[in-house]
């Protein structure tokens, strides 16, 4: 369970609303505002003290990393003007091949490979410039935004051309939150841009649109990517991504598809493409690839319920449940676990499926799918009256999925759309769902920094949990008496 006031502030700084890059002097204000990833989803342990932004840091950590990056300075002058070679003693021609596998995998988007190949050159030469460049990239590739800024940082003083270095900013600007500040300009440089290059650029742009809830504008990128390169398979599954999430499920089974015919090990295109086949009922074959998946990845829960609820389907209800129990043995709280195994027994039993359903009401007392399955299986045990409250609550909350999936379909078409996406917002924290409001917050705010209704809802927010400099701040905002920096 989400604990009330904790999730939300948590996303808010973790997502950057306003971040306040202010006690980093090793910076230009240039860099400031660009180097400000978002979080990465679920940031829970944030301490409530801490300065606005992922990065922001405590005044004593900015002294050692001012320093720290001021010794590289004075080695990187001896470093950057030292050829690669010479650094590494390439007699034995070992490091020379990994350094050359490491740019070949960065080509072929093997991104978790680059960073291994990369970390070996660079622990034989910690001071080569387009060494630490690379291994930025591959970090931002993957994911890992903290590594992305620190590698960033320390190519820029090691004597990585500013062109490059301020390019590399744009794109992880691109790819981890704020794609409206830099979507313009790098669709003028991607028209300009060297082949290598403007694929990277595109990447970054379609996971921009992809992370801010913008998949009709990915799929249109990455259809273009996919005519230009037939053969690439990072192309077909950023285009089958978009298109499930678009709801364009038969083209997003034949995008997958397309990867694992190019790319047979790729786990991650069998996991979606087995969940797109459930959702077409295609049970059979999402068995097949949920379990590829699962050579790779045996206690993936997710993968496991889905493959179960296939089972089952499929009318292997001893394999069904055997799975079942397994993933509960892992986890007994996991709630997609605890809903499938009421589920499984309900038809059976409904008086067995309750402790399964009403546990899972416990950890989720909002998800509507959950209170609908408690409702039947009450009264189908005769429990009439526990089963007209529960089914208040189910009403209730429907309502508002209803009209949540309503404003989804509506975004879909106009994803550009403040409103649609601030009453997204408002809707998710009626209905206690924290993170996702926050995120939705996030992206009107990233719009337009003085949406008034979105300060007052965060004003009100911050009122009802007892912060009241929080909720003065964004009540000051509203009114247009506050500046944007710093958040308190």
């Amino acid at each position: 369970m989400v604990q009330p006031g904790r999730s939300l502030i948590c996303s808010l700084r973790f997502r950057a609303i306003e971040s306040n890059m202010s006690e980093q002097p090793s910076i230009t204000e240039k860099e400031r505002d660009s180097l400000r990833p978002a979080d990465q989803a679920n940031s829970g342990g944030a301490s409530l003290s801490r300065a606005t932004g992922l990065y922001s840091i405590s005044k004593s950590r900015a002294v050692a990393s001012v320093l720290f990056i001021l010794v590289l300075a004075v080695i990187g002058l001896i470093a950057a003007r030292t050829p690669w070679s010479s650094w590494l003693g390439f007699s034995d021609n070992r490091l020379n091949q990994t350094w050359d596998a490491a740019q070949r995998a960065l080509e072929t988007h093997e991104y978790e490979t680059t960073r291994s190949l990369l970390a070996d050159c660079l622990a034989v030469c910690p001071y080569h410039a387009e060494g630490h460049f690379l291994m930025a990239r591959a970090c931002r590739l993957t994911g890992d935004l903290d590594a992305w800024l620190l590698h960033l940082r320390i190519a820029r003083f090691l004597g990585r051309p500013l062109h490059d270095i301020e390019l590399e900013q744009r794109l992880g600007e691109a790819q981890s939150k704020n794609i409206w500040k830099v979507e313009d300009e790098l669709k003028e440089e991607v028209l300009q841009a060297p082949p290598a290059e403007k694929l990277l650029i595109i990447e970054a742009l379609i996971n921009g649109y992809l992370e801010n809830d913008r998949p009709k504008d990915a799929q249109r990128l990455a259809l273009a990517w996919t005519m230009d390169c037939p053969d690439d398979w990072q192309g077909h599954l950023s285009l089958g991504r978009a298109c499930q999430l678009n709801t364009s499920f038969d083209k997003a089974i034949q995008s997958y598809k397309r990867v694992v015919e190019l790319k047979p090990d790729h786990t991650k295109a069998h996991l979606w493409l087995a969940q797109t086949l459930t959702i077409s009922t295609e049970y059979e074959q999402a068995l097949h690839h949920y379990q590829v998946h699962l050579q790779h990845h045996p206690d993936d829960l997710e993968a496991l319920v889905g493959l179960a609820k296939c089972q089952y389907s499929l009318g292997d209800i001893e394999g069904a449940q055997a799975t079942l129990n397994g993933v509960l043995r892992q986890d007994a709280n996991y709630v997609p676990g605890l809903l499938a195994q009421g589920q499984f027994v309900q038809s059976q039993s409904p008086e067995e499926a309750l402790p399964w359903f009403r546990k899972a009401v416990a950890l989720e007392p909002n998800d509507p799918n959950i209170l609908y399955n408690f409702v039947l299986a009450l009264r189908a045990a005769k429990k009439e009256e526990e089963a007209a409250q529960i089914d208040q609550r189910f009403q209730a909350i429907q309502a508002k999925s209803t009209q949540l999936n309503k404003l989804m379909m509506d975004l879909l078409k106009d994803a550009n759309n403040i409103e649609l996406r601030h009453q997204v917002a408002v809707l998710h924290l009626e209905m206690g769902k924290e993170d996702e409001a926050a995120h939705w917050f996030q992206t009107v705010l990233w719009i337009d920094p003085d949406h008034r209704p979105t300060l007052r809802a965060l004003a009100d927010y911050w009122r009802k949990h007892k912060d009241s400099r929080q909720a003065a701040y964004y009540a000051d905002r509203a009114e247009g008496k506050a500046p944007q920096f710093p958040v308190p």
